[in-house]
């Protein structure tokens, strides 16, 4: 059963990056990169849980759980 609101259960997802971006904007090396504004005028984290995603790979062991899942 799928909760209606998965970010408000367990660990909140912060991907792909934690707090908020000021205008959404930022560099690195030299490139500049533009994400969507959706605090305001800025980027905030916790996006990535409203988008599609693929489960790569599963394991479960007696010593613990693993999921691999990529963002597409």
């Amino acid at each position: 059963d799928r909760p209606r609101e998965p970010g408000r259960h367990g660990t909140p997802i912060l991907f792909p990056f934690p707090n908020r971006i000021r205008d959404g904007t930022f560099t690195f090396a030299d490139r500049t990169y533009q994400l969507p504004a959706n605090n305001g005028p800025n980027a905030i984290h916790g996006f990535a849980i409203q988008a599609p995603w693929d489960v790569v790979e599963h394991r479960a062991t007696d010593a613990g759980a693993t999921i691999t899942g990529r963002y597409t």
